[in-house]
């Protein structure tokens, strides 16, 4: 009899594991869309004429830089796999915004946001921003982003690195 019942519990706990990493998924898949539809309003604190940068866009400008020899095969990818990428005007110069969404930030978003951010500044002249979005975002990984150079959103409240430099 236990060991019906183990079997059954670890069934259930398998299902409820699978059920949490889908409805993060589909959370990280909304939060993203939201950002892509409205890039104006999420990243006006960051920059001014925000417009999400389309694929096809994106595949030229990198092709470009790969046949400059600026990233290889493999960056180029690494790119293409950019949850958004987002350009406007920051003090009067066109900017751009590499940008990793999730429901919840944690250190590998920020970590992956800064490494797209450096790659991607290979491969244009303009400044590059990197930027982590979500729902939510512990208070350690939030210290650790604006640390390294990171913007955060959290649904609405824009959290600049450059703010955490000067209070320093």
């Amino acid at each position: 009899m236990i060991d019906c019942f183990q079997e059954h519990f670890e069934l259930v706990h398998k299902q409820l594991r699978w059920l949490k990493d889908g409805l993060s998924k589909m959370c990280r898949q909304m939060t993203e869309i939201r950002y892509r539809q409205n890039p104006y309003g999420y990243f006006s604190e960051i920059v001014r004429r925000a417009k999400w940068v389309t694929g096809d866009d994106l595949d030229d400008l990198l092709l470009e830089a790969l046949s400059k020899g600026l990233i290889n095969e493999d960056e180029q990818k690494e790119l293409m796999r950019a949850d958004l990428i987002v350009r406007g005007v920051r003090e009067g110069q066109a900017t751009w915004l590499i940008v990793e969404v999730s429901g919840t930030v944690d250190i590998e978003d920020v970590d992956r946001a800064i490494r797209r951010s450096q790659l991607f500044a290979r491969c244009v002249s303009e400044p590059v921003l990197a930027v982590v979005a979500g729902e939510f975002c512990p208070e350690e990984v939030l210290r650790y982003a604006l640390r390294s150079g990171v913007w955060v959103l959290l649904d609405g409240s824009t959290f600049s690195p450059q703010r955490i430099s000067r209070q320093n």
